[in-house]
């Protein structure tokens, strides 16, 4: 039972650790803009470069700028982008709305990477949810589960938002952090990633899941260690078992 709890405070302080560094990193590029509102797509890749994300953020595989604009500046950013170098670009999903949060950075460039560029967070639902709330509390937010649609494989995970302000404006109320707003840095978290660099070798001596908000379902989950195999939740019984609760960056 002692080894059992230490194997569960091991994995909720590798977790929180984990959502901390990712934390900072977006809060290092929301600063970035803060101080220099007119980030360009070089700097922002000497920015991310320098962060040397691969090596020091395990589980970040890229990190973007979303910009906001409102519908009558639509077609101005899709020419702004597409004459520095990207044919292309365009906004997805097409559907009208009356403002988007569209990706225009992305870095590194992958070919992968490069299909999210013009993807406009704000035509899912949930991530919207968690924009706002950034927006209006000007704090770094994580949004609820989400499928990761702009991946081809399909994934889910949840998304982490930093608000950017124009520098200058302020920021002091609600109405005038909505009206400050520039866009967000963001980042996707595969719900693998949280956890699978800790369990590593040792992964089948537990079993491990974690789950979306405070619910735990088949439709919550973000992570299982035996991906789903001899799995039944409500039948299921183990010697020893553990549910713990972590409030991070504005989510359950």
């Amino acid at each position: 039972r002692r080894e059992f709890d230490s194997r569960v405070q091991d994995i909720t302080r590798f977790i929180i650790t984990r959502l901390n560094n990712y934390e900072s990193l977006l809060r290092s590029g929301a600063v970035l803009f803060a101080v220099s509102p007119t980030i360009t797509r070089e700097q922002w890749y000497d920015y991310v470069q320098s962060m040397r994300i691969k090596q020091d953020f395990p589980g970040v595989h890229r990190l973007n700028f979303a910009k906001r604009i409102a519908s009558t500046e639509k077609n101005a950013l899709v020419q702004q982008v597409r004459d520095e170098g990207f044919p292309d670009f365009t906004f997805w999903p097409t559907a009208r709305r009356v403002d988007y949060a569209v990706n225009i950075y992305v870095e590194p460039l992958t070919e992968e990477n490069r299909r999210l560029l013009g993807f406009d967070h704000f035509s899912v639902p949930v991530r919207r949810t968690a924009m706002e709330q950034a927006r209006d509390t000007g704090k770094l937010v994580a949004s609820g589960k989400t499928s990761l649609l702009e991946s081809e494989k399909r994934l889910t995970g949840f998304v982490m938002y930093a608000p950017v302000y124009h520098k200058g404006l302020p920021t002091e109320t609600v109405e005038q952090r909505r009206a400050a707003l520039i866009g967000y840095v963001n980042s996707i978290i595969h719900g693998d990633d949280l956890a699978q660099d800790f369990l590593g070798v040792e992964k089948y001596d537990i079993d491990l899941d974690i789950f979306d908000g405070a619910t735990i379902s088949d439709a919550s989950v973000l992570y299982d260690s035996d991906d789903g195999e001899q799995r039944n939740r409500e039948n299921h019984s183990s010697a020893f078992s553990s549910t713990v609760s972590i409030d991070a960056v504005g989510h359950r």
